[in-house]
């Protein structure tokens, strides 16, 4: 799971990383001190839980935790994902639940049990949230797959390829029609053999037309009907 903790001062930035870290065994911390700094790292990872500053060194700064929680909000893949703000006035929360449909608030200084009790509740929700998809393997045999997981989907006919962070999976009985309507609105269709989950794309090369996935290193393409309703997906996103 990656987090993104976004805070000015670096001695509470560390702290809060040791506490995720030493309680949480599958969670990657991304850290960032400034509005700019926060940008980028969402860009390049696919965040699951956001920890905001909300001051971030200059209480007149535009540029503050609230802001940079409206632009979290801005994009398509976001709109959704729990953001948990960090502040010393709490007569600053309510500005920040009002602008952004925040989670919650903890107020400085707060007890690490406390960061964690309701880290736990943000993360106990989400998963709440997500709704498994059940397939059939090749071999016939049914399984369930979370969403959020897949990369991208490939179609041959009524056979799919399934492409997730850990694994490949081989479908048969379904077609690539049907499985979009049974994903969520961050999937998209970007050729007429491919559906990506627009939450790991990092790029789009429209010269090549080729969209790229993060980290992962991977690509898929684009075709020539869906290159105008992938390019304005992405850049919403």
């Amino acid at each position: 799971m990656d987090i993104l903790i976004v805070e000015d001062d670096r001695a509470q930035l560390d702290g809060i990383e040791a506490i995720l870290l030493e309680n949480y065994e599958h969670m990657n911390c991304i850290k960032a001190t400034t509005y700019e700094q926060a940008v980028q790292m969402m860009r390049v990872h696919k965040i699951q839980l956001f920890l905001l500053d909300i001051s971030l060194g200059n209480p007149v700064s535009e540029r503050d935790g609230v802001a940079l929680g409206g632009y979290i909000r801005s994009l398509h893949r976001y709109t959704k994902t729990p953001i948990l703000y960090l502040t010393a006035l709490s007569v600053d929360a309510p500005r920040a639940i009002h602008a952004t449909n925040c989670y919650d608030f903890l107020v400085k200084p707060y007890r690490k049990e406390d960061l964690l009790y309701t880290i736990d509740k943000l993360i106990h929700n989400r998963f709440l949230d997500v709704t498994p998809i059940e397939l059939r393997d090749v071999n016939g045999i049914y399984f369930r797959i979370l969403p959020d997981t897949i990369l991208y989907v490939e179609a041959a006919g009524k056979n799919l390829t399934i492409y997730t962070e850990t694994d490949i999976i081989y479908t048969t009985g379904i077609r690539l029609k049907e499985i979009n309507e049974k994903l969520p609105p961050n999937f998209i269709q970007s050729h007429r053999s491919f559906i990506v989950n627009s939450d790991f794309v990092s790029s789009y090369d429209p010269a090549n037309a080729l969209l790229y996935l993060g980290t992962h290193k991977l690509s898929t393409p684009v075709g020539r009907k869906y290159k105008d309703y992938v390019k304005k997906i992405i850049s919403r996103d």
